[in-house]
């Protein structure tokens, strides 16, 4: 007769728990979402962050809500996304860039840190004396926009081998 009832609670009880526990959860991310929506999307773009193709579905649903995502910048992003204070916009996390590395996003951030915002290209590039910035890492911040704010990205683009080997004479 016990387990005639526990075949009988097994038939609803496990699907019901489940039901509650997620309505719970839906009800706190709406609540979350209703009245922080920035922190909430920088908060679920930051968890799918190494996802391009979440993040890209992310950054569209922040377009809709009437949230700017502003590019990556050497001089402003941290390693993930970011709230802007005071304005409705994210900054997106120098993480996030595809092909750039985690070891290379932290060094930006703490070479920042320590010795200032970057003042040009030229300051930028002789302060990179990570044994990990290559070719690559160079490509993946120009293609972001993470140095648009020292030239045009064509221009770095198709001058990225003198800046390679200004960057090879500087770390001799």
């Amino acid at each position: 007769a016990i387990f005639k009832q526990f075949e009988d609670f097994a038939a609803y009880g496990f699907n019901k728990s489940h039901a509650a526990c997620y309505a719970l959860i839906a009800y706190q991310t709406a609540y979350l979402k209703a009245h922080w929506p920035d922190a909430f999307m920088a908060a679920l773009l930051n968890s799918d962050c190494l996802n391009i193709d979440r993040v890209t579905i992310e950054v569209e649903e922040c377009r809709r809500m009437g949230m700017e995502v502003l590019p990556p910048d050497v001089n402003e992003s941290f390693p993930r996304f970011a709230v802007v204070k005071g304005q409705q916009k994210l900054r997106f996390g120098l993480l996030a860039i595809k092909g750039l590395g985690e070891d290379i996003a932290d060094y930006v951030i703490q070479e920042r840190k320590q010795n200032g915002v970057y003042k040009d290209l030229t300051d930028f590039i002789s302060r990179m004396n990570h044994k990990s910035f290559n070719r690559r890492s160079l490509e993946a911040l120009i293609r972001s926009g993470a140095l648009d704010r020292f030239e045009e990205r064509n221009k770095l683009y198709f001058n990225i081998e003198t800046i390679l080997d200004y960057h090879k004479r500087q770390s001799q």
